[in-house]
């Protein structure tokens, strides 16, 4: 599970200690200032008839997005990214309607060492 933390180096840490203290948890460890990518996943269910279909789907190709569901009026998509990825991708999609979003919020890993 990853949890972004935002505040002093004391705040971090605390929050580090007591999530330690949890029996649930093996290990916890602050990436911060480690080399590390990190990414989201979002869900989007946008209202799509025909006609608005082949828009998304051309607005899409941006964000490499793949199409996961489709009905007779409405879609659902999937990407992943940057947070500010997924916010543009959203504010594009608005317009068509947005029926629904899910999103994973960040998860990160260490960048290999070579």
């Amino acid at each position: 599970m990853t949890f972004v933390v935002e505040g002093p180096e004391e705040v971090v840490r605390l929050v580090a200690a007591k999530l330690d203290r949890l029996i649930e948890v093996v290990e916890v460890e602050d990436i911060s200032d480690l080399d590390h990518v990190y990414r989201e996943m979002v869900l989007i269910k946008v209202s799509a008839d025909n006609e608005k279909r082949g828009e998304i789907l051309q607005l899409s190709n941006i964000f490499n997005v793949k199409t996961v569901d489709v009905g007779s009026d409405q879609m659902t998509i999937e990407t992943t990214g940057e947070s500010n990825e997924i916010e543009s991708l959203l504010e594009l999609l608005e317009p068509y309607g947005i029926i629904e979003v899910m999103r994973t919020g960040r998860v990160a890993v260490l960048k290999s060492k070579e």
